[in-house]
């Protein structure tokens, strides 16, 4: 039976190159993510509208349970990233 062989060092960067890792979370320290109350807020509004879209009538919940999740977790992750900006 072949053996799986160990890439190199290069080969590991090589194609980390062409495969980049994903990019990380939206935080404070990354220049693309939003940094104003304002800003957050605006992501927060797309995070909640695209949450409101992905319903589907074969899911476990109905649209108004539905919802109201996607409206709380809309809400908590926009405060906390607000309070993670002001420290």
């Amino acid at each position: 039976m072949p053996q799986a062989s160990t890439p190199t060092p290069a080969e590991t960067l090589a194609g980390l190159q062409k495969n980049p890792p994903p990019s990380p979370p939206a935080t404070t320290s990354n220049p693309n993510s939003p940094v104003t109350p304002e800003q957050i807020r605006k992501r927060g509004a797309d995070w909640l509208a695209q949450c409101l879209q992905d319903w589907d009538a074969a899911t476990h919940m109905t649209k108004k349970d539905w919802q109201r999740v996607c409206r709380r977790v809309a809400g908590e992750r926009i405060n906390e990233l607000i309070k993670q900006s002001k420290q």
